[in-house]
């Protein structure tokens, strides 16, 4: 075999099934490489996708073709339009394979907890971030605030050989509590409870600059620059409402940080050394252009706007900021409980560009490098596309929006605005979702979304063409860290809960941890090892990875506990049921009084 020609043994291995491709990358790295060719996986991801769209005519054309030419039921012309790459992207075809067709598992990060009178408490995790190091041989790690005001770094880097895969989602480091919350004189380490509501949760309220190992979290109406190194704070800067959403950073070129706040949207710079002594750091830039230029920036770094202030924004609030990548560096959009996309350009701010009318109430927004063209099932040439998820009349909601390249500029700077096709937008809110999507973003060659049922959905660019659905609360991996009564524990003992008991304790009594969903999605990139989804349920993180048994699950926790933890968890339980019980003999009593009263007062 090794002195067949390339081209032979590509065409032998194209007659084996996937799983029998499996075992032979397993032979030698010469059929490692064989094994991996992109377009035979990409051959095969369209006859898995044909085959899922059409059964009945896949079926019939395998037959025809049965015994005349293998390669046929692999080129017919109707997979095109499942074809999801144009252009030169990237695209490694076996693992866009493998997180099409591979189980789907979900492992969480250990629990932060603190220990307060000799009780542990676990920690909400009120966000999340990712950080890459690629000088540490591309380590990843999760950057998070806590409830309690601290910072959080999980390490999520890929295990070398020989090294425990219980090390997988450990925390690293955590600050001192309460250095993320600030008074308007600036001192740190105020109370809790004062800011326990200052965590809107609504937008990203974290950005992390992975090569200044920097992160930027918003807590109410303060934005703290945190060094991840030393884990402590470099810099506060105050705004008149509170933060509801920051934009992200862009792996291609380097921008100021978009804040938007309840009802302004404020472009800061953390490049500009704040003036002693100045409360309100906001990014008021009028004078600073030499003292920008004299900073060492990246080459692909856009100046702030000339003109200082703010820009209004609609009510209620915004949700999600985005600054597109490459070449759109000016960009900068902004959505929210509002009906349209505004759109502005950071040379002109705080100007706005243009909007674009929506009429949905959406939660975030994410790009694409290519979109398709509607009517054909194409994609236009060069074009890239901006996709919202939100909510319209009750229910999911995605939207694709195309940009238009009709910009002759040589470079970045000397481009015009951004502007959208109209001819390119498509709304689908009739087979999204039967509730709100949260998040969306890009996940290889696919959309992915998560809505408030608790799902994780898989769709082509298209924005119609399902791939695949994960749902959180039918996992019993996402339950394992759950314990204590549920409906069934209470349907086997003998408890009955009364259909007339309000809803709301009937989510604690019967239906407690089976309500999770999923606010945040963030895919990690990388091969097929490590081409994962972080998700953040509000609470506690996760990460959703493509391998038939997790690694690593809350249960493993157990092992690792003292036996003064175990002692307090079993109280912990003891107690929720006396809560429980406490709570149906209420509500029993409660339907009793009701039942007894005349029907002049009912």
């Amino acid at each position: 075999m090794d002195k067949l020609p390339a081209e032979l043994i590509l065409n032998i291995t194209s007659y084996l099934a996937p799983k029998h491709l499996l075992n032979l990358q397993l032979v030698s790295k010469a059929f490692l490489t064989f094994g991996r060719d992109d377009l035979l996986w990409r051959s095969l991801l369209y006859e898995s996708a044909w085959r899922d769209a059409n059964p009945s005519m896949y079926n019939a054309h395998r037959a025809q073709v049965n015994g005349l030419d293998h390669h046929a039921t692999r080129a017919d012309p109707s997979t095109d339009s499942h074809d999801p790459i144009y252009g030169k992207e990237g695209i490694d075809w076996y693992s866009e394979y493998m997180t099409r067709n591979s189980p789907i598992s979900i492992r969480w990060l250990q629990q932060p907890n603190s220990k307060a009178l000799h009780v542990v408490c676990n920690r909400e995790i009120k966000g999340m971030g990712l950080l890459k190091r690629s000088a540490y041989a591309e380590s990843r790690r999760v950057v998070a605030p806590l409830d309690n005001g601290s910072v959080c770094v999980w390490d999520i880097s890929q295990q070398k050989p020989g090294e425990p895969t219980a090390s997988w989602g450990q925390v690293v480091n955590t600050s001192k509590r309460g250095i993320l919350f600030h008074d308007h004189s600036g001192r740190t380490g105020t109370s809790a409870r004062k800011h326990v509501n200052e965590f809107l949760g609504g937008g990203n309220c974290v950005n992390v600059d992975s090569p200044r190992s920097r992160v930027y979290i918003a807590v109410g109406n303060c934005v703290t620059e945190v060094d991840l190194a030393a884990l402590q704070v470099v810099s506060t800067h105050n705004y008149p409402h509170c933060v509801s959403s920051l934009s992200q950073r862009q792996v291609d070129y380097d921008a100021p940080i978009t804040v938007a706040t309840t009802k302004d949207l404020y472009i800061y710079d953390p490049r500009c050394p704040a003036k002693p002594g100045a409360l309100d750091h906001t990014t008021t830039v009028q004078g600073l252009t030499a003292e920008l230029a004299a900073l060492d920036v990246k080459l692909l770094c856009p100046l702030p706007p000339r003109n200082s202030g703010s820009a209004s924004l609609p009510k209620p609030m915004a949700l999600s900021v985005l600054h597109p990548p490459l070449p759109d560096i000016n960009t900068i959009f902004v959505a929210g409980r509002f009906p349209s996309i505004l759109q502005y350009d950071r040379r002109f701010f705080p100007a706005i560009q243009d909007t674009i009318y929506s009429g949905a109430r959406l939660s975030a927004l994410t790009t694409v490098p290519e979109v398709f063209h509607l009517s054909l099932g194409r994609a236009w040439q060069n074009h890239r596309g901006l996709v919202a998820c939100g909510e319209y009349n009750g229910k999911g909601s995605l939207e694709i929006y195309g940009f238009s390249n009709e910009s002759s500029a040589s470079t970045f700077w000397d481009a015009g605005p951004t502007t959208i096709d109209k001819s390119t937008v498509y709304q689908n809110r009739q087979s999204t979702s039967a509730s709100k999507v949260l998040s969306v973003a890009t996940h290889g060659a696919k959309l992915v979304y998560s809505d408030a049922n608790g799902n994780v959905r898989w769709v082509e660019r298209d924005g119609k063409t399902p791939i695949r659905a994960w749902n959180i609360n039918h996992d019993p991996q996402s339950r394992g860290g759950r314990e204590g009564v549920g409906r069934r524990d209470l349907e086997d003992s003998g408890d009955i809960i009364p259909e007339t008991i309000p809803p709301v304790l009937r989510v604690l009594i019967g239906e407690r941890g089976r309500s999770d969903f999923i606010r945040q999605l963030l895919p990690t990139g990388g091969d097929l090892s490590e081409d994962e989804i972080l998700v953040w349920t509000g609470s506690r993180v996760g990460s959703l990875g493509f391998y038939p048994h997790p690694t690593y699950c809350p249960k493993e926790d157990n092992d690792r506990r003292g036996p003064e933890d175990l002692d307090t968890e079993r109280m912990e339980r003891e107690y929720m049921e006396t809560l429980e019980r406490s709570m149906r003999s209420q509500a029993h009593d409660l339907n009793r009084l009701v039942a007894e009263m005349p029907s002049t007062i009912r």
